[in-house]
């Protein structure tokens, strides 16, 4: 980040700000939970949509309300998350 250490119009420059911290093991960390987490949810919902289809006979219907379930869910988990840092 850069201050302003005079105004432009008389000459001055920018100087360097203080900097965070960064933490990137824990963002790495944060954005692998968030991934599996939505492959996990994506996944489960599939499977157990097509294993009903298969128990029942239900063509591909199940399936597909199985898969759509597990997208909104692992939606609702990143929103969640995301949500809860930011406060």
């Amino acid at each position: 980040m850069f201050l302003p250490l005079k105004s432009l119009e008389q000459g001055g420059g920018w100087v360097e700000g203080p900097k965070k911290k960064a933490n990137w093991a824990k963002s790495l960390t944060d954005a692998l939970n968030l991934g599996l987490s939505m492959v996990a949810a994506v996944s489960l919902g599939y499977l157990g949509g097509h294993w009903l289809d298969v128990r029942y006979d239900t063509g591909m219907m199940l399936t597909i309300i199985g898969l759509l379930l597990g997208v909104a869910t692992g939606f609702k988990m990143i929103w969640d998350r995301t949500g809860k840092k930011s406060r």
